[in-house]
């Protein structure tokens, strides 16, 4: 008990076995380069991925990395232009002028995953369409905006297609690179169709009829990969013409 004429009572100020006053102090370590919050009322939060996140419908989504954009405003703006369409359970279509090759690519597969799920389409050929989109993005670059592209670069696209592959493979190549940008265009996701320029076409038939370009002649250089630079595809391609082609 204290004295009502004693000021200090010691039940207020409880000590450690050496006499000294307790001080609470916390053991966690701040952690270096952590980012966190920038106001209470911030709509987003930095998700252990190192994103910055927002859970809707019971799903994350994601607005960009927190190590390049630790202050969340870059991903503010892009969560208050998808706020509306993803609050309604609708696929951000976001600017169609700003569409870049991934998210194309990404809208594209989507699509075609679903026909598959349906019974639409095979497994080969999904794989295939996928395929094909990498070389697409490893050709132009995956952030390459849509609207960016040129007849050159199409071009140089088809130069690659005839190094790897003959006229048959080529063939199908050429269609599914016009089929994805052709879907884009459809979708809505581009305002205008993609100019191919003159030269991204199909070998004609002629082609297609000669020795050197038959099926057998195909398979015999390698050409029967899903695509180069692709998890899909086992080995590496060797250019048509190159010795010891994969059989």
């Amino acid at each position: 008990m204290c004295n009502a004429a004693d000021t200090r009572c010691d039940t207020q100020r409880p000590t450690n076995p050496q006499g000294n006053a307790k001080v609470s102090k916390s053991t966690r370590k701040p952690q270096i380069g952590k980012v966190y919050k920038p106001r209470p009322d911030f709509p987003l939060f930095p998700h252990a991925t190192g994103r910055w996140a927002k859970k809707i419908r019971q799903q994350f989504h994601y607005f960009g990395k927190t190590a390049d954009d630790p202050t969340g405003q870059a991903a503010l703006e892009k969560w208050l232009e998808q706020k509306d369409d993803l609050l309604a359970g609708r696929t951000p279509r976001g600017n169609a002028d700003g569409l870049a090759i991934y998210q194309l690519v990404n809208h594209y597969l989507n699509a075609k995953k679903a026909r598959l799920d349906s019974g639409e389409i095979s497994p080969r050929h999904y794989a295939d369409l996928y395929a094909n989109c990498q070389s697409v993005g490893d050709a132009f670059g995956w952030n390459r905006l849509v609207v960016d592209l040129a007849a050159d670069d199409f071009q140089r696209l088809r130069r690659a297609f005839a190094k790897h592959w003959g006229a048959h493979r080529m063939r199908s190549e050429v269609g599914r690179v016009r089929s994805l940008f052709k879907y884009g265009y459809e979708a809505g996701l581009i305002q205008q169709p993609v100019r191919f320029g003159p030269d991204f076409k199909k070998p004609d038939n002629k082609t297609m009829l000669s020795p050197r370009h038959s099926p057998s002649c195909s398979r015999r250089w390698g050409c029967t990969g899903r695509g180069w630079g692709s998890t899909l595809c086992g080995t590496p391609l060797r250019p048509l013409g190159a010795t010891g082609g994969t059989k």
